[in-house]
């Protein structure tokens, strides 16, 4: 596995249907799927007809049309990212060094194939249901830095008591960024589209040195200060 990895949150915006019939992972994590038919028009954000078209989509997860992740997530993010447009040594780099968190499915690869469904990870025990899994598996993968870009809420799926003692073991390095503007504030105007784009020039560049990544990483430029470096694990 890859010395270093970055770890994407996935989009709220999916892309529908799909050209697979098949699921295809990397992880065979257990799925919440009983969480995911039965949570409520809150935790699922929308209401009436969206919300019962939400619970029939999740419903029927793992009998739909399939596509990569990486094609399936299309929010802000990820249409700056423009994945279908990186060149060759762009989108080998992605698929290497990067990796997305799902409520529904845990870790992904970009390539994986899988099926719509509707779950924020806030939902009603659904934090609960990863408890250590996902940490679990990230420390089997035994990389030597691990980097985020992940939002709080995806963060505690990592970060959490489930997990504290799987923590304390890690021999690599982990840490969480924070995108600051010119007057070194939280980005928060246009955070994701910078994050997409901020990842694209990164993927471009392919960098595989830790050190020039890290320099790459708290380079300045026109939409932003510094990255700043938070270790949390």
């Amino acid at each position: 596995m890859s010395t270093f990895l970055f770890l994407l949150p996935p989009s709220e915006g999916k892309r529908t249907g799909g050209n697979g019939e098949n699921e295809v992972l990397s992880f065979p994590f257990p799925k919440p799927k009983t969480i995911a038919c039965s949570a409520s028009d809150k935790d699922l954000k929308c209401s009436g007809k969206r919300y019962a078209e939400a619970l029939e989509l999740n419903q029927k997860v793992g009998n739909t049309p399939t596509c990569s992740a990486i094609e399936r997530y299309n929010g802000v993010m990820y249409h700056a990212l423009d994945y279908p447009n990186l060149s060759q040594t762009g989108k080998v780099f992605f698929n290497k060094h990067f990796l997305i968190l799902s409520g529904y499915y845990g870790l992904l690869k970009p390539q994986d194939r899988i099926c719509n469904y509707k779950l924020p990870i806030a939902t009603k025990g659904l934090y609960d249901f990863w408890g250590e899994k996902i940490t679990k598996t990230l420390m089997e993968l035994q990389p030597q830095l691990i980097i985020s870009l992940l939002p709080h809420d995806y963060l505690k799926m990592l970060i959490n008591k489930a997990s504290k003692e799987l923590r304390k073991s890690f021999g690599g390095k982990f840490v969480h960024l924070q995108f600051l503007d010119q007057e070194g504030k939280k980005l928060i105007h246009n955070s994701k589209s910078i994050k997409g784009e901020r990842i694209k020039k990164l993927s471009e560049k392919a960098i595989q040195n830790q050190e020039d990544l890290m320099t790459f990483l708290q380079t300045s430029d026109e939409k932003l200060a510094m990255l700043n470096l938070l270790e949390k694990l």
